[in-house]
């Protein structure tokens, strides 16, 4: 499963290079969710004008929650060492594993928490626009 974001001729600074993968990490994550698939990686491509370069990462489990993509989606995006490099495009892409496989129960109620609210997001996107709800860093001023 992957996504992609929009072309831009030049992305400067680091910040709307987070932004586009939150912003894709968490479109992702709601089709997983929607799909009743997991992942077992997320992989980050970043696209320049002469190359791609992609850099993996794995959660410790696999998920399809997506505060655990978004961690190992911006590890990923940490492991590239950009500074000034001109980005043209930024990839997310998601191999895709079977839940059966392995899953580790936790007792932890903040993740209880947290699966619980993404519940209630899936339910308000599905019912109002896949924009409704995210990331408070991919709101633009009015």
């Amino acid at each position: 499963m992957s996504s992609s974001w929009p072309e831009n001729d030049h992305w400067p600074g680091g910040l709307l290079r987070v932004c586009a993968v939150l912003a894709l990490v968490h479109g992702l994550g709601a089709d997983l969710r929607d799909s009743a698939i997991f992942a077992r990686t997320v992989a980050v491509e970043i696209r320049h004008a002469d190359r791609s370069t992609t850099r993996t990462r794995t959660p410790p489990e696999i998920t399809d929650h997506t505060p655990a993509l978004t961690k190992a989606a911006l590890a990923a995006l940490d492991a590239f060492a950009l500074q000034r490099a001109r980005v043209r495009a930024v990839a997310v892409t998601m191999e895709l594993g079977d839940r059966a496989a392995a899953h580790q129960l936790t007792l932890d109620p903040a993740n209880e928490r947290d699966c619980r609210i993404e519940v209630a997001v899936d339910r308000a996107r599905r019912r109002f626009g896949p924009t409704t709800i995210g990331p408070a860093a991919l709101c633009r001023a009015a």
